[in-house]
Order: structure tokens, then C-alpha cells, then sequence
């Protein structure tokens, strides 16, 4: 779309730059849950951008013997595989707090203390308030665990997955499927997602 000169007339598209800024790291003074979780999906989002803008680029001026200067991008993937991994991730740690009848953010900032990370920081000063700090692509963000648990058993009713998965959008239906654990009748009793 064309723009606005100074006269009120619309600029040529051809003159026209757009920018999308869709990378809104969040980092505060105090970082909770949810400075988590927006951090970690701007950190998949960054994922995302490296491996189609710059690797997937590369790779086809590699094929097709394109002269280029190779673009040094930053790989966040260490920093995805702490927060998602099983069974030693924070978000699978945090879900196995949330299932232990006593479970506390004290419990799931001690379990991230055992975790020996690169990208993982929880020094004695952080240990007192049981706080635990990120290296994320962007930067490096202390987060405190108060609230965790109690965020966190905030839960996806059944009901709600089920009619998003039903969606005429194929998108929404495949963001909301049931997963392959619960389609084969596996895995015990009956549990809402958390958030």
C-alpha cells in the first residue's frame, strides 16, 4: 500500500517500505509468568525467522552457486530446548509441579536449580527470592517463580479444545487437535492442558 506525502496525496507504492516488528521481547524489573511466556514465543517466532529468512536463503544460494556474503545469524535453539524439552525443561518442570498436590513455586524454582544449563542462571543471590534468570536471544531476563504454579493450573477445559479442534479453519482445528495420547486412550485419568 502507498503512503501519505506531506501534500495529503498517496505516495507510489513503488516508494513505500513496510515494516512488521512482531519480535515484542518483554524484560521488567520484575519478570513473572507471563514475561515468560511471551519471551518464549517471541523466542519460537526468532527460530522461525532464522531458519526461513537465513538458513533456508542460504541454502538456496548454496544450490544454486550464488556469490554471497554468509549472514551469521544467532541460534536460539539451546535456549527453545530448556524451556520445551522433556523431561527436564521449565515448562515440563513446571507442569510437574503443578500436578504434585503441594506443589509450589519454591518446589519448581528448586527443580530448575538442578537443571545445569548454559542458558540457565540461579546464582545464590537469585536463590533467596527464588528467582531464576534466561539467557534469551534478546538478552538475559530474571524471572521470578512467584505465581508460577497457581498461573500455570490455569486450565484448558475440554470443552474449549474440543470446539476450537472442531474449527472450519485449518489452522485453528490443527493448533487445537487432540493429541495422539489422548486419540489412543493412553495415559491414565482424564487432565485438562494447562496453560
Amino acid at each position: 500500500a502507498g503512503g501519505a506525502d506531506e501534500g495529503g496525496a498517496a505516495a507510489p507504492s513503488h516508494a513505500f517500505i513496510g515494516i512488521l516488528d512482531i519480535f515484542g521481547f518483554e524484560a521488567f524489573v520484575e519478570n513473572s509468568f507471563e514475561q515468560l511466556m511471551i519471551n518464549y514465543t517471541n523466542e519460537k517466532m526468532q527460530k522461525q525467522f532464522n531458519d526461513y529468512v537465513f538458513a533456508l536463503e542460504q541454502q538456496e544460494y548454496r544450490r544454486e552457486r550464488i556469490e554471497w556474503n554468509f549472514v551469521d545469524f544467532p541460534d536460539n535453539t539451546q535456549i527453545l530446548e530448556l524451556i520445551e524439552a522433556s523431561p527436564h525443561g521449565v515448562l515440563k518442570l513446571l507442569d510437574d509441579e503443578c500436578l504434585v498436590p503441594s506443589g509450589s513455586d519454591e518446589g519448581f524454582a528448586r527443580k530448575l536449580y538442578a537443571r545445569n544449563h548454559a542458558h540457565l542462571e540461579a546464582h545464590a543471590k537469585l536463590k533467596v527470592d527464588f528467582k531464576f534468570a534466561l539467557h534469551h536471544y534478546a538478552g538475559t531476563v530474571e524471572y521470578s517463580s512467584a505465581g508460577f504454579v497457581e498461573k500455570n493450573r490455569d486450565a484448558l477445559f475440554p470443552e474449549a479444545m474440543e470446539l476450537l479442534g472442531g474449527s472450519t479453519d485449518a489452522l485453528v482445528s490443527k493448533l487445537f487437535a487432540p493429541s495422539e495420547r489422548a486419540a489412543k486412550g493412553g495415559g491414565g485419568a482424564r487432565r485438562s492442558s494447562s496453560a
